[in-house]
């Protein structure tokens, strides 16, 4: 855990300066709300579904779990890198 929450920490703000130039013009509270709305909602659903797995499978149940999605999710990244264009 300690390693994906430095991992995170590392490529935090490299998000959010791409999230803040893709921003439309005159929708950046909008546009801002949205995100933190959907990944606030994100966060309280899969905190939820974690202490449901942990209680009833174990933490190590949950840490496979997190695991196998977080090879998935990178395997998703890597799926859609032909398709970023930079200038």
């Amino acid at each position: 855990m300690f390693a994906l929450g430095s991992f995170t920490t590392l490529t935090y703000p490299a998000y959010m300066a791409i999230f803040t130039r893709r921003i439309n013009k005159n929708k950046e509270g909008t546009e801002w709300g949205i995100y933190f709305t959907l990944t606030d909602i994100t966060s309280v659903t899969f905190a939820t579904i974690g202490g449901y797995l942990v209680a009833s499978a174990g933490f190590p149940t949950l840490i496979i779990t997190l695991v196998v999605i977080s090879i998935f999710g990178v395997g998703m990244l890597r799926a859609i890198k032909p398709y970023i264009k930079l200038k």
